[in-house]
């Protein structure tokens, strides 16, 4: 399950994108990992729009005992494809 809503805040100092999970099933997941994908619509320069997947480099993308909640952290920071984007307050 996740949260309705990504957050985007201050975590150890640096801008990052949170979103929290948990575990709809009640039980515990050994070895749990995550990969976040940001879809992009862009333009080519001749004019083309097109979608572009980016990978989101994650703080921590294992668990090693999934059994009550998780967030997942992405900082944004210059070699994130969310740096340059303005992103509305509330997603």
């Amino acid at each position: 399950m996740f949260a309705h809503r990504a957050v985007i805040g201050r975590r150890d100092g640096r801008q990052t994108l949170m979103i929290r999970t948990a575990n709809g099933r009640h039980n515990a997941i050994s070895r749990a990992s995550a990969r976040l994908w940001l879809i992009r619509a862009e333009r080519s320069r001749e004019g083309d729009e097109l979608r572009r997947f980016y990978e989101l480099a994650l703080d921590r993308n294992e668990h090693p005992m999934f059994v009550l909640s998780w967030t997942l952290f992405h900082v944004i920071d210059k070699d994130s494809p969310l740096y340059a984007a303005r992103c509305p307050r509330h997603w």
